[in-house]
C-alpha cells in the first residue's frame, strides 16, 4: 500500500489505529519542519547545493541564494505591512468612522444649526415643542454628549423659574428613542386641561349634576380647592374662559385684570366642522424668552418671537397677526420636522387640519395658563369670563 493510498484511508476514517497514530506523528512532524523553515532567515537546502562545482559557480549560486532569500523574506515583510495596514484601517474605522456613519441614520440633537452661537437642533426643536405643547414647561436649552451608533447623552435645562428653582431633565437618546430620568418635571396637560364648555365644542359632564369636570373635579370642588392654597405659594394654574375669545380680545381682557403674566400661555381653540375642538392643549406662550435662534424665516415667519426688530415685547404680544404667524409657523415646524414630536410623545396630530382651521375662522382661544399665587388665582375666580380653575403645585 502506498502512502498517499495510507492518507486517503485515514482521511475516510478506515485505517487501523496503529497506522492511524503513524500518519498523526508524520502530519505533526511536517508542521514542525514548516513552522522552523518559516521562522529561520535563511532558506535550509538552499545552502546545501553540489560543493563539487567551480569557485566562481558556487560564488554565482550563493549570490543566487541570498536574492531568493531577500526576495522571500520581502515578500513575507510586504503581505505582512498590507495585512497590519488593512487590520488597523478597520479598527480605526470601527472607532473613528463607524459611530458616526450609524449615527446618520437617526435623529441627531447634537447637529450644529447656528455656528455663532453653536446652537444644536434638539435646543431648536425643544422650543418649538414645550411652546405648543407644554404649559409652564418651555425649554430652549440641551446640551448633548455624542455615544456613537444613534446615541446621545442630553440635558434639558430650565433658564428661567418663577420660584427660583431650577429642575434640568437628564435622559439618553438612543435610535430615535428618548428616556428622560426625570420624565415626571417635563408636564403635559393630562386629558384636556382647558376644560371646553358646551359653548366651544367639547362637553365632560358628570352624569347626573351634568357638572363639568376638570382637572380638580368639578368647578365647585375646584373653587373650594383654591381657597385652601398657600398665600405664598406659586401654583400651574389652567383657567377656561366661558366663551372663545380672538386673541387681541382676550389679551385685553387679561392685560386689564393686573393679574400675573408669569408663563402666559395661550390654549388654541381650532375646531372642525362640527364646532368640536381638535387642538387640545396645544397653543403657545405670549411672553418671549430665551435663546434668539436662526431658522427659514420665509417658511417659518416669527416662529421665534425674540428675533424680529422693529416691535417692542408689548406690542409683539398685543398683535393678533403676529401670534397667529407664530402658532401657525409653529406647527408647520413641527409637521416638517417631526422627530421631536415622535421623541416626546406617542400621540398623532393632525397639524393640517389644525393650521386650515385657524387661517380660516382665526385665531381664536379659549383657555390659558399662568403661574401664580393665590391672590391672582382669587381674581381670576371673581371673572364672570372664567368658567373653570384648576391648580396643581408648581
Amino acid at each position: 500500500m502506498t502512502y498517499r493510498e495510507m492518507l486517503e484511508l485515514y482521511k475516510s476514517g478506515k485505517l487501523d489505529e496503529n497506522r492511524k497514530k503513524e500518519i498523526e506523528a508524520d502530519i505533526e512532524k511536517q508542521d514542525a519542519i514548516s513552522e522552523y523553515l518559516f521562522d529561520e532567515s535563511k532558506i535550509p537546502g538552499l545552502d546545501d547545493l553540489d560543493t563539487t562545482e567551480s569557485a566562481t559557480e558556487t560564488e554565482a549560486d550563493e549570490k543566487f541564494i541570498s536574492y531568493v532569500q531577500k526576495s522571500i523574506r520581502k515578500a513575507f515583510i510586504k503581505a505582512g505591512t498590507i495585512t497590519g495596514a488593512v487590520v488597523l484601517a478597520i479598527i480605526l474605522f470601527v472607532i473613528f468612522v463607524l459611530p458616526d456613519f450609524v449615527s446618520l441614520f437617526y435623529y441627531s440633537p447634537a447637529k450644529i444649526i447656528e455656528d455663532e452661537y453653536s446652537i444644536n437642533q434638539m435646543s431648536l426643536d425643544m422650543a418649538v415643542y414645550s411652546d405648543v405643547f407644554m404649559p409652564g414647561c418651555y425649554r430652549d436649552c440641551v446640551s448633548t454628549e455624542k455615544l456613537g451608533y444613534g446615541k446621545y447623552r442630553i440635558k434639558i435645562l430650565q433658564i428661567s423659574s418663577p420660584d427660583g428653582v431650577f429642575k434640568n431633565v437628564n435622559g439618553i437618546i438612543e435610535r430615535n428613542k428618548l428616556v428622560l430620568y426625570e420624565s415626571n418635571v417635563l408636564k403635559h396637560p393630562v386629558g384636556n386641561a382647558f376644560l371646553p364648555t358646551d359653548k366651544t365644542g367639547n362637553v365632560y359632564l358628570d352624569g347626573e349634576t351634568y357638572a363639568h369636570i376638570g382637572i380638580n373635579g368639578t368647578k365647585e370642588e375646584a373653587y373650594n380647592e383654591i381657597d385652601n392654597l398657600n398665600e405664598n405659594q406659586y401654583y400651574r394654574v389652567f383657567v377656561t374662559l366661558d366663551e372663545m375669545m380672538t386673541y387681541e380680545d382676550f389679551y385685553k381682557w387679561f392685560t386689564s385684570l393686573n393679574v400675573s403674566d408669569v408663563n402666559l400661555w395661550c390654549a388654541v381653540g381650532a375646531c372642525d366642522e362640527d364646532g368640536m375642538i381638535i387642538s387640545e392643549n396645544m397653543g403657545f406662550n405670549v411672553t418671549p424668552s430665551g435663546v434668539c435662534f436662526g431658522w427659514d424665516g420665509e417658511k417659518y415667519p416669527y416662529l421665534s418671537l425674540l428675533d424680529y426688530d422693529g416691535d417692542n415685547v408689548d406690542e409683539k404680544a398685543s398683535n393678533g397677526e403676529i401670534m397667529k404667524g407664530h402658532f401657525i409657523s409653529s406647527l408647520s415646524y413641527l409637521k416638517d420636522n417631526d422627530d421631536i414630536v415622535k421623541l416626546m410623545t406617542t400621540a398623532n396630530y393632525d397639524f393640517d387640519s389644525i393650521i386650515e382651521s385657524v387661517e380660516k375662522d382665526g385665531l381664536n382661544i379659549y383657555g390659558f395658563f399662568v403661574v401664580a399665587q393665590k391672590k391672582d388665582i382669587l381674581k381670576l375666580r371673581e371673572q364672570p369670563e372664567v368658567t373653570y380653575i384648576g391648580t396643581e403645585n408648581l
